[in-house]
Formats: C-alpha cells, sequence, structure tokens
C-alpha cells in the first residue's frame, strides 16, 4: 500500500505535510481534502506563514501602523506555489485587517501586489493564466500604473511603482541584481523591505 493510501486510511487523526509538489496538484490537494483531513503543504503554508510575518514586521519597522499593511505596495518576484501561497495568505491578512470589512475599504479587487514570473509582469492581457495566478494579474483601471505593460522587467517594475516590499520566491538566482536594488532607493517607503527568500534549484 503507498504511503498516501496509508495516510488515507489513517483518518483524521493524522497530519498531511507534503511539498514539491507542481503548483496545480499542491493546490488541488490541498482544496480536495481540506474538509476531510488535516492538509499541510510547506511550500505553500510554510512559505506563506514565514514571509507573511516579515511583512507585518517590515510595516511596523517603516515606522507605520500595522493597519497600514492595506497600503503597501508588494513586488513578488516568483509565481510557483510559494509565491501564489504567500500571495493568498497576505491577501487574506489584508481582507482581515481591523475595520477593513466595516468601511468597504478592501475587497477581492484590491490589488496591491505587483506579480513577476521568468516573463516578467503578469498582467490580465496573459494568455493561459492559471486561476491561482489570475486574480494576482494586473489589469487596467485607476489602480494601475501607468506605461507598465505585460512582461515588464523587474527593473521596470521597481523603477514605476516604488514599492515597499520586493519579495523574491523564485528559483532563478542573480534576480535581485545591483540595478534593481539600486532602483529601490527610489521606494516610497523611507526604509523599504527586501526579502531574498529565493531559493535557486541549482542550491536545492
Amino acid at each position: 500500500m503507498s504511503s498516501w493510501k496509508l495516510f488515507m486510511h489513517a483518518g483524521r487523526k493524522q497530519l498531511c505535510r507534503f511539498e514539491d509538489f507542481q503548483m496545480k496538484w499542491a493546490f488541488e490537494t490541498l482544496q480536495r481534502y481540506r474538509s476531510r483531513f488535516c492538509m499541510f503543504n510547506d511550500d505553500v503554508q510554510g512559505t506563506a506563514g514565514v514571509a507573511l510575518a516579515g511583512l507585518l514586521g517590515a510595516v511596523r519597522a517603516q515606522g507605520r501602523p500595522l493597519a497600514d499593511f492595506t497600503k503597501q505596495k508588494i513586488v513578488v518576484v516568483g509565481a510557483g506555489s510559494a509565491g501564489i501561497g504567500v500571495l493568498n495568505m497576505a491577501k487574506h491578512a489584508m481582507l482581515r485587517m481591523p475595520g477593513t470589512h466595516k468601511i468597504g475599504e478592501l475587497g477581492e479587487g484590491h490589488n496591491q501586489f505587483w506579480v513577476l514570473d521568468k516573463d516578467g509582469l503578469i498582467t490580465k492581457s496573459r494568455k493561459d493564466l492559471d486561476p491561482a495566478v489570475a486574480r494576482f494579474a494586473r489589469g487596467y483601471g485607476p489602480e494601475e500604473v501607468e506605461d507598465l505593460h505585460e512582461g515588464a522587467s523587474l527593473v521596470e517594475v521597481v523603477k514605476k511603482v516604488k514599492p515597499h516590499v520586493l519579495l523574491g520566491l523564485s528559483g532563478v538566482g542573480g534576480i535581485f541584481n545591483e540595478e534593481v536594488l539600486k532602483a529601490m532607493k527610489e521606494s516610497d517607503s523611507p526604509c523599504p523591505a527586501i526579502f531574498a527568500m529565493s531559493n535557486p534549484t541549482t542550491k536545492g
């Protein structure tokens, strides 16, 4: 009997921790069994928990009240299971910030994230977007930054968005180069936060 079948046979008292699944299967497995078993994916949820603690700590380190987390401009490099896991948890935290649900400040359309993958900035014009990624794709409207197009490079995004936070969750190394770090000096925050959490596959 496979280890997966053994777990299913063991019942609800067991914790199933898994990782290194392709993003599609990681999210699908979590969703499929979440009401039947105690499920935990380290890439999606473990990384997200650590990252969220850092993101909330960054708000305080910037001298702002925690409620300002909903106003943080966050650039995320990496749209795999770890990156989308962090985005989902950060989004959930924003929607649960005290008072936001009462005044209608936030909603599903609230998007403080700019997400990039190996092909650059992800927008709604990209074809065949994974549904998990699509909800964070940039669109077209008053919240958008002028002249930021589909596939824009990280340097372009950082220079135009002037983010409070830069978060690396990619399997590609060397992304946060000198040009990117210098561009972060023009952030709208006097104390921008940079989280280099990427894990290049050559170092895995």
